[in-house]
């Protein structure tokens, strides 16, 4: 089976990407995505209680 060009770009790109810096590759990346498949759990583990008890009266107060 012969080497395709798509075969071709998707080496040189997961090289070039494994081969990036951190903030190169989280460059253009939204909030969610940075986050997609962390578990909540983790997430709010970065958070003290009164700092997420503060987003959540923030929330409150904007709805």
């Amino acid at each position: 089976m012969p080497y395709t060009t798509e075969e071709f770009i998707r080496d040189v790109n997961r090289r070039v990407i494994s081969e990036a810096t951190l903030q190169d590759r989280l460059e253009g990346l939204s909030l969610e995505d940075r986050i997609k498949g962390i578990p909540k759990e983790e997430v709010l583990k970065s958070y003290s209680l009164e700092e997420i008890e503060a987003y959540v009266q923030k929330m409150k107060a904007e709805k």
